[in-house]
């Protein structure tokens, strides 16, 4: 299987602190993969210096086969999109506006859109269903509406590879589900490779093809979620007992941390 994405003996540093350490991976082609960890671990970091919003030193990123070292940041926009964990509703921006913005690495030197561009937006937005948001400002609509927006800026850029950081740490239940059911159907339907950092690791072991666990800086384990989530390796690394069944909707590992009160029971 081609590799999307291939991490190569990455490591980073703010001053002193090491958060970063050596770390090598692969994401396949087409591939659901998330980043899981503790907080602290490194992955928001990892995720930066993927999308080239932070410089590495040591080691590579390849991205489709090309160091992002080769890359412009015109080329890069093209195939590859970050979406931060947080984004200011601050942008004096309406949702086409901004989702319009997804366009700019495709336009010429005069930095005009074409009808092309507003027809790719506009299928970005009734993809996301933000369509009819599209005369809003940001702070007129819901977080959950606002991650959508941001989303379908992705889309506009037209990219191979999304990558997305924690998108739906600042939503309720049902719109996380939301969320994750339209990043699936993105996937299944267009072929990108979505990388993604998430601290829900139910949720992301129900979507995930392949998920790497990192803790110290380090790639703990990697693979299917049936691999990654043992229940020794997370105890040790998140500091509390888990217990590990089958979730009920499907052949994929569900984990419960187990409080104090209820150790007595295991």
């Amino acid at each position: 299987m081609d590799v999307a994405v291939s991490v190569q003996g990455i490591s980073h540093a703010y001053g002193k602190n090491r958060v970063l350490d050596n770390l090598w991976f692969d994401v396949p082609q087409g591939a659901f993969f998330t980043i899981i960890g503790p907080n602290g671990s490194g992955k928001s970091t990892l995720m930066r210096l993927i999308s080239g919003v932070l410089r590495y030193g040591a080691g590579d990123v390849q991205l489709l086969g090309r160091s992002l070292k080769s890359y412009g940041g015109k080329q890069l926009a093209k195939r590859v999109a970050y979406v931060p964990q947080t984004v200011s509703a601050e942008f004096p921006f309406s949702v086409q506006e901004l989702v319009m913005l997804g366009r700019s690495p495709h336009q010429g030197m005069l930095g005009m859109n074409s009808g092309k561009d507003y027809e790719i937006a506009r299928q970005a937005m009734a993809f996301t269903n933000v369509d009819h948001l599209k005369e809003r400002t940001l702070d007129q609509i819901s977080g959950g509406e606002r991650q959508r927006v941001f989303i379908a800026r992705a889309i506009c850029q037209g990219p191979e590879i999304m990558l997305l950081d924690e998108p739906a740490s600042a939503l309720d239940l049902a719109h996380q589900v939301m969320l994750m059911d339209l990043l699936d159907r993105l996937k299944q339907e267009t072929g990108i490779t979505i990388v993604m950092v998430s601290h829900d690791i139910n949720l992301a072991a129900m979507y995930s093809d392949e998920m790497v666990l990192i803790a110290g800086g380090s790639v703990v384990k990697k693979g299917p979620a049936d691999h990654v989530l043992d229940a020794r390796v997370l105890e040790d690394i998140f500091g509390c007992p888990f217990l590990i069944d089958t979730n009920p909707l499907g052949n994929v590992p569900r984990i419960f941390p187990v409080p104090d009160k209820f150790k007595s029971l295991i």
